[in-house]
C-alpha cells in the first residue's frame, strides 16, 4: 500500500507541477505543512577512487540550511527547482520564485573558504563534471522549531544503494522520496 501511495504522490506531483524542470537538474516539492531545510550536493559518481570528487556542497549562508516554505494547501507544494550549473543558484529563479538561494558553495569538503554570493569559472567547470547526488534534510515547523531531522536521502560515493525514501529513520516528521526522471533529479516531501 505504501508503494502504491509513493507511486501516486510521483505521478501526481509530475502532473502538477506547471513546468518539467530542465535534465540535469534538481526539482524539490514540499507538500507538507513544514519547513523543508536542506543542504545539497554534486559529486561524480564516476570517480568512487578519489571520493566521488569533486563534489560541490550547497548552503545557506546564514543557518547552512536552506528554506523551503510549506506547501501552499494540500494539493499545491512548495516548489524548487535548481539547474546543473550550481553558479545559477546564487540568483533568483524566475519560473520557480520560491528557490531557496545558493549563498555558499563548498567545493570537496574545504569549508575555507567557501564561494559565497559568487559565481565562479571554477563552479562552473566542477558543474559540468557532477550530478546532483544527495541531500541532508531538516524539517521546521512554522515557528522556526526543528521537529526533524537530520535525514539523507541520494547516493553514497562506492555504494549501488540509493536512499530512495525516509524508511531508514524511525518515525520520521515527514515522508519522502528521491528518484531520477525525465532526466532530473526529484525529491519529493508529503
Amino acid at each position: 500500500m505504501k508503494k502504491l501511495l509513493l507511486l501516486a504522490v510521483i505521478f501526481i506531483s509530475y502532473h502538477i507541477s506547471a513546468q518539467t524542470p530542465p535534465a540535469g537538474s534538481l526539482f524539490i516539492q514540499n507538500y507538507t505543512p513544514h519547513f523543508v531545510g536542506y543542504v545539497i550536493w554534486k559529486s561524480n559518481m564516476g570517480s568512487p577512487a578519489t571520493g566521488c570528487t569533486p563534489v560541490l556542497e550547497a548552503r545557506n549562508i546564514q543557518n547552512d540550511l536552506m528554506m523551503l516554505a510549506p506547501a501552499v494547501n494540500s494539493s499545491t507544494p512548495s516548489e524548487a527547482n535548481y539547474e546543473s550549473n550550481v553558479n545559477l543558484g546564487f540568483a533568483p529563479n524566475p519560473t520557480y520564485p520560491a528557490t531557496p538561494l545558493i549563498e555558499r558553495v563548498n567545493i570537496n569538503n574545504n569549508f575555507n573558504p567557501p564561494y559565497n554570493n559568487t559565481p565562479s569559472p571554477i563552479i562552473a567547470t566542477f558543474s559540468n563534471l557532477t550530478t546532483w547526488t544527495g541531500m541532508k534534510i531538516g524539517i521546521t515547523n512554522t515557528s522556526g522549531v526543528n521537529i526533524g531531522g537530520y535525514y539523507f536521502m541520494g547516493e553514497t560515493c562506492g555504494s549501488s544503494t540509493v536512499a530512495t525514501d525516509l524508511s531508514a529513520y524511525p518515525n520520521p516528521v515527514v515522508n519522502g522520496s528521491y528518484f531520477s526522471f525525465g532526466g532530473a533529479t526529484w525529491a519529493v516531501f508529503f
